[in-house]
């Protein structure tokens, strides 16, 4: 749908004003809350032009693989994936390598891809300034922090663009949400069966003063600018 490329290409321009060095600090804070609060204003708008949620399909796709294991900020990232983007995320093992599979409809498959991209060199820019000053600083935990504090600020700008709509209208994205969730998780039950398999869980490290660095940097990120066509 033109709709549906118009609102990619305007989350796009968004993530991209973020990552370009030329862009001031505020600029570069705002676009990610901006990016979620058009994405949500946007789903509740497709939500009640037709209740068809999965009209343009449940599909997969292999979209990023590494040697060994996950980098850590990938497995913060595929959490805020999972809250804000309705994607499944199934991580892939083969030949040594580990992926990340995307499960959901093409258009949310596609930002979830962009959005992934963006957050990868949010963590790693962060986290190298604060090591700089910090060497004895734990990475696990600084990454921890941050991403709650960037879901935090999601959540803000997720709660602002549904204050914008109707009571109505919130409820029929709700249930939106929940057939779509229902549509992703009985499609990975026929495509792949017994064979997909929860992560288990790993104990790590603890470091309170590197969360509570990443926390705070996480939420930095300002949602005052209003999102503009």
């Amino acid at each position: 749908m033109d709709i549906e490329k118009s609102i990619l290409k305007r989350i796009q321009k968004l993530l991209a004003l973020a990552k370009d060095k030329g862009a001031s600090p505020a600029e570069a804070e705002s676009a990610m809350a901006m990016a979620q609060r058009l994405m949500t204003k946007y789903k509740i708008e497709m939500a009640n032009i037709s209740d068809d949620s999965t009209k343009s399909g449940i599909r997969h796709e292999e979209f990023f693989s590494r040697k060994g294991a996950l980098n850590p900020a990938d497995n913060c990232i595929i959490n805020i994936l999972l809250r804000f983007y309705r994607v499944r995320v199934l991580i892939t093992h083969e030949f040594g390598n580990r992926g990340m599979m995307l499960v959901g409809t093409p258009e949310d498959i596609e930002i979830a891809k962009y959005v992934h991209g963006y957050l990868r060199t949010v963590f790693f820019d962060c986290w190298n300034t604060y090591k700089k000053v910090n060497p004895r600083a734990d990475r696990n935990s600084y990454y921890r922090g941050l991403s709650y504090g960037i879901i935090e600020k999601l959540e803000e700008a997720e709660a602002q663009a549904k204050s914008e709509e109707s009571e109505t209208a919130c409820k029929n994205y709700e249930i939106v949400l929940v057939n779509t969730k229902e549509a992703i998780n009985n499609y990975i039950n026929e495509i792949f069966g017994s064979r997909v398999k929860n992560e288990r869980s790993r104990r790590i490290s603890s470091d309170s003063s590197s969360y509570h660095a990443g926390f705070a940097k996480g939420t930095t990120v300002s949602i005052n600018q209003a999102i503009k066509e």
